[in-house]
């Protein structure tokens, strides 16, 4: 149904060279893999989705940048086509769920036929390094146009998407001038824990070096990169076409833009996995009995021992404070995390931050991104919370 192929004209040193697959080839050089791609327009839809299916099992294995280059004979407004086929959706599903980056710019046709079929598609990373994007107005001998385009050596600067990590050093330096003495007078359960929290936050790494650095958000991740790529290159157009020709040549561009690529997805997806329940009410909750108050409290060396238990390399919750660093804090002042569990029992409370929980969609393989059952859950809480939920799992077996 489509061959392709990679012409190394320089005969530069490949890092790797991927086996021949149907639809597309790849090799990987200086940290790149690169493919070749091309599907014939006569195969059916299954079979186009069948080979999207297989492209994405390739590149979910790599643990490289992507760029990948050809014809997929696919219809989508992500690449400028005026019109969405059927080859389209299935595309555009690909490149939302890999979070890739469409490069092609302006609606300049790479088909004699005046239709846009090839396509330079990347990871985020290696769309920013590609420069001068352009149709080559050459003649090929075939139906298709020269597609040129740059990839700069020197990235430029990136915010890191990562929570900077706990300075050991640092944390330790705080304990041992105890710093942490004012979050022992609090009282209430919410405030020690949120306490807790903000104490060994405070002793992250920094950062950024240089000059006028962004500031990192939690909530950004390739697709929004992706997003905000498309809707820059529309405002640019947009913005041309209204200076050079009016009003009514730019209403085109114009609808577009209000127009989201595809709304409410997310939530749609997280509402039906977890689905809103009715407040219990007081008079449902068990009632207290004579012996909720010899609950015993935790001691050095309960808590000492349910730490050291931890397993390491675990991701932490939205707090990003891993295992590795309670335990140190285990090891080093015991009676801190001791006085705030205790005051979680004596209280009977269970802070609301560690309630909170850092969501993470696992695509199953090659099912539709639409439907809720396509997805495996991974809900990521506090490491805090879970140390004290050890302690009380201990108790009970």
């Amino acid at each position: 149904m489509g061959k392709a192929a990679i012409v190394n004209v320089s005969k530069a040193r490949l890092d790797n060279e991927g086996r021949p697959e149907t639809g597309f080839r790849w090799v990987c050089y200086q940290g790149l893999r690169i493919y070749s791609f091309y599907w014939s327009p006569n195969s059916t839809l299954q079979e186009f989705k069948d080979f999207v299916s297989r492209l994405e099992i390739s590149i979910r294995s790599a643990n490289t940048e992507i760029l990948l280059t050809g014809d997929f004979n696919a219809k989508h407004t992500y690449w400028g086509s005026p019109l969405n086929d059927r080859r389209g959706e299935a595309l555009a599903d690909l490149i939302d769920a890999m979070g890739l980056v469409v490069c092609n710019r302006g609606n300049s046709k790479t088909f004699s036929k005046s239709s846009i079929n090839d396509l330079t598609i990347a990871t985020p990373h290696t769309a920013q390094r590609t420069t001068k994007w352009t149709v080559l107005d050459e003649e090929t001998l075939s139906d298709h146009y020269y597609l040129s385009f740059e990839i700069t050596h020197d990235p430029p600067t990136r915010e890191s998407r990562r929570a900077p990590k706990i300075d050991l050093q640092k944390l330790k330096t705080a304990l041992a001038q105890e710093r942490h003495l004012p979050l022992l007078n609090y009282m209430d359960a919410e405030r020690k824990a949120t306490g807790l929290k903000e104490f060994i936050q405070a002793c992250r790494r920094p950062t950024y070096t240089g000059k006028n650095p962004r500031k990192s958000v939690h909530w950004w991740s390739p697709e929004i990169n992706a997003l905000r790529s498309t809707a820059n290159h529309l405002r640019r157009t947009y913005q041309r076409k209204r200076k050079r020709y009016g009003p009514a040549a730019s209403a085109d561009e114009e609808s577009r833009l209000e127009k989201p690529l595809r709304p409410g997805r997310l939530q749609r997806i997280v509402d039906d996995l977890f689905p809103q329940h009715p407040i219990r009410r007081d008079s449902e909750v068990l009632p207290a009995t004579d012996n909720d108050g010899d609950i015993p409290l935790i001691d050095r060396a309960e808590l000492i021992s349910a730490a050291r238990s931890l397993k390491n390399n675990i991701s932490p919750g939205p707090d990003c404070i891993p295992n590795e660093v309670i335990k140190m804090v285990a090891s080093l002042n015991p009676d801190l995390l001791a006085g705030v569990y205790n005051t979680c029992l004596l209280s009977g409370v269970f802070p609301k931050t560690w309630k909170k929980a850092r969501l993470v969609l696992i695509r199953k393989a090659d099912k539709p991104l639409d439907t809720p059952s396509s997805y495996r859950l991974l809900c990521l809480l506090d490491c805090l919370g879970k140390l004290l939920e050890k302690i009380l799992d201990n108790r009970l077996r």
